[in-house]
């Protein structure tokens, strides 16, 4: 039951996270680009190649991995959001956006995991 209240809370934040930061981006209009759910994503996918990095590298308690990885990252980040803006750029007929929303998550995704992850070996020499 305590890993799922850590999950729970954890995911609580992570979704309170994303919330705000659609607020803060909310003038600019998702029709034309995503980019509210682009940072999230994006910024997720750096903080938990750190996160796991610095985990893999140092160890630490369970519990704190599992509320920043599963909890708060599951919570903050968001695949079906980026699908359905997908699909809302694709019936406004915005190939063009579409395309590079696809290509931009998933390559800068990666990127950011990458980046993160070796920024920890960095600082670990």
């Amino acid at each position: 039951m305590k890993p799922l209240l850590i999950v729970a809370l954890g995911g609580a934040l992570g979704a309170c996270c994303r919330y705000l930061i659609g607020l803060w981006i909310k003038p600019i209009d998702p029709a034309v680009f995503p980019w509210h759910t682009f940072l999230v994503n994006v910024s997720g996918c750096f903080i938990i190649g750190i996160i796991w990095s610095y985990f893999s590298q140092y160890g630490g308690p369970s519990a704190i991995e599992l509320f920043l990885t599963t909890g708060f990252l599951g919570g903050f980040t968001t695949f079906s959001g980026f699908g359905a803006e997908t699909v809302l750029l694709l019936k406004n007929q915005t190939f063009k956006a579409a395309f590079q929303y696809i290509i931009g998550t998933n390559l800068m995704g990666l990127l950011s995991v990458w980046l993160g992850y070796e920024l920890i070996l960095f600082i670990k020499q």
